[in-house]
């Protein structure tokens, strides 16, 4: 099963953060990430050196109708990036659409729903997303959700952290993809970045949470070895044990002769 670490990461990392209405990152994203105590990076352009050069990359959209054309764009090289160990996490005002721009998203049902949103309920606290919160923290928002994942569709080893009443209307999850992984949530958090209210301040709690998870992620991921290491692991043995084998017999014909 799929249980990353509860602890805070230990090493500073670069997280970038973009929005997808700006067509970059806005500076209201950098805060949690400061609070967390990681580095933001402002991401322009989603390309492969930029992400290459930041370990998390959390995307706001902000959106109600639809995804960034950027964003959309660039979609193949973000999948290709949390192949590779990035860690992605994306808050959705659309979420309408939301399985075809997740990396292996595809066979997800995730609705956009607004009748019932005012509910966030914690469905596993095994995670530092859910510390200083309980299931009031995230209640009464303008909209505390924009919908939810149907939490018995989402791909093996995911972990449905929050939800509505129903605990299969998931509207924050986790799940691993390649050698990354992906945080998705329907809770529309940079609409209350710079508010001060109860709930917008539970909000920020909440988010920098995440950013110290995402950040924890990457530095698990980072331990586990990729396939091509592991080839490179398990050449480096049949070359060992061949080794030995070959001296034992030179060893075996010298005590013949």
């Amino acid at each position: 099963m799929y249980a990353p670490s509860t602890l805070a990461a230990q090493a500073p990392g670069d997280v970038g953060y973009y929005n997808m209405s700006a067509g970059q990152g806005v500076s209201d994203q950098a805060a949690a990430i400061n609070n967390a105590g990681f580095s933001p990076v402002q991401i322009f352009d989603l390309s492969e050196v930029e992400l290459a050069n930041i370990d998390v990359l959390i995307v706001d959209n902000p959106d109600n109708y639809s995804y960034g054309a950027e964003y959309l764009a660039q979609l193949n090289v973000i999948e290709n990036a949390v192949n590779n160990g990035l860690v992605l996490v994306m808050h959705d005002f659309y979420v309408t659409e939301a399985a075809t721009v997740l990396p292996g998203g595809e066979n997800i049902s995730i609705l956009r729903e607004l009748s019932n949103d005012a509910v966030v309920d914690i469905q596993d606290n095994s995670t530092v997303i859910t510390n200083g919160l309980d299931n009031a923290s995230l209640d009464g928002g303008d909209s505390s959700s924009h919908g939810y994942a149907e939490a018995n569709t989402l791909p093996a080893n995911s972990l449905n952290i929050l939800s509505r009443t129903d605990a299969n209307e998931s509207v924050t999850f986790v799940y691993p993809f390649g050698a990354g992984s992906v945080i998705y949530s329907t809770i529309p958090v940079s609409h209350y970045y710079t508010r001060e209210s109860p709930f917008a301040l539970n909000t920020h709690i909440y988010m920098q949470n995440v950013v110290e998870y995402a950040a924890n992620l990457e530095d698990n991921a980072a331990a586990v070895p990729t396939l091509s290491q592991w080839a490179m692991i398990v050449l480096s043995l049949l070359l060992f044990i061949f080794g030995i084998s070959s001296f034992k017999s030179k060893q075996t014909n010298l005590a013949a002769c």
